[in-house]
């Protein structure tokens, strides 16, 4: 089986989503023809190891059912379906994150439940993504303590190349904490939405 490697973003000792995601999406464009629809990205559990990877043109129930990660996707008119796994290989290296640089321009509306920016970072859209609807649930939830994760993506389309663009997140659906749902604009098209959840802390 072929296989993703990792490194660990800030000081989090797990694979952060937004890195996941990335890599799927690099590998299915550079192996399969565009363009990529209707797109389900979900995280079932945090890893700290290294992943590795397979395609599928139909769903493997049984396997799903193992998979931390599962992508599924058309890709040109075609379904396709990846699975990732832990490997053995713990994740073994560091790179930094300046997630602040992503926020602090920021503009949340309370009352809108949304969240806005100019994005000037070098960080890619699904980064800024997860950054602002970070900081949105943060804020709706206030008196919820806790860590607010991503869980999934349901997109019509890929995510733009350049995030040199507004970004503009606005909660839509929850279940209390435990599912939260956001809707992605990027400039003036709506890609999709967001899930989180939040981790609460134990007395």
């Amino acid at each position: 089986m072929d296989s993703f490697k990792f490194c660990f973003k800030g000081n989090r000792n797990y694979i952060q989503g937004g890195d996941i995601y990335n890599v799927v999406e690099s590998h299915m464009k550079n192996n399969y023809s565009a363009p990529f629809e209707q797109i389900d990205f979900a995280i079932h559990h945090f890893s700290s190891h290294h992943m590795y990877f397979r395609v599928f043109d139909a769903e493997q129930p049984e396997i799903q059912s193992t998979a931390p990660v599962v992508c599924r996707l058309l890709c040109n008119g075609e379904k396709k379906f990846i699975y990732l796994w832990d490997s053995e290989s713990p994740v073994d290296c560091r790179n930094e994150y300046d997630e602040e640089s992503i926020i602090k321009n920021s503009q949340i509306d309370m009352p809108g439940k949304g969240i806005f920016v100019e994005n000037i970072t070098r960080y890619s859209p699904i980064e800024i993504c997860i950054a602002l609807n970070k900081l949105l649930m943060q804020n709706l939830f206030m008196n919820e303590k806790g860590k607010w994760i991503f869980t999934r993506l349901l997109l019509q389309k890929t995510l733009p190349v350049s995030s040199l663009t507004s970004f503009t997140l606005a909660m839509t659906k929850n279940i209390g904490t435990r599912i939260t749902s956001s809707t992605i604009t990027i400039g003036d098209e709506q890609y999709g939405d967001i899930f989180f959840s939040l981790i609460k802390e134990t007395p």
